[in-house]
């Protein structure tokens, strides 16, 4: 009996093991992994041209990191910039401006 429980023991681990086993499907295949970061780099002067507050608001559509400064949340919009929003009434807060910044 005690040899029958190895022998079965035995079999499922064997099969377990063999769905991570690699084959040559394209499943395997890893992506490449980008080993570095570049920094961006530009003249103060640049930035500041590029750099434009617009007085509208713009809807939220790919959020990134959220910061909160006094009665300020400012909200980061992939690649485009920030949305900032009063939060002075936290049950009724107002997004009242968009900060274009270029590469946030």
């Amino acid at each position: 009996m005690k040899l029958k429980a190895v022998v079965v023991l035995l079999i499922c681990c064997s099969l377990s093991f063999q769905s991570c086993w690699l084959t040559d499907t394209e499943d395997d295949v890893l992506p490449k992994m980008q080993d570095y970061y570049e920094p961006m780099t530009m003249q103060r002067s640049e930035f500041n041209a590029t750099t434009i507050l617009q007085a509208t608001a713009e809807v939220i559509i790919n959020s990134g990191k959220i910061y909160v400064k006094d009665n300020f949340i400012f909200i980061n919009e992939h690649n485009k910039g920030f949305h900032i929003i009063d939060n002075t009434d936290p049950t009724n807060h107002q997004n009242i401006a968009f900060l274009n910044v270029l590469g946030s």
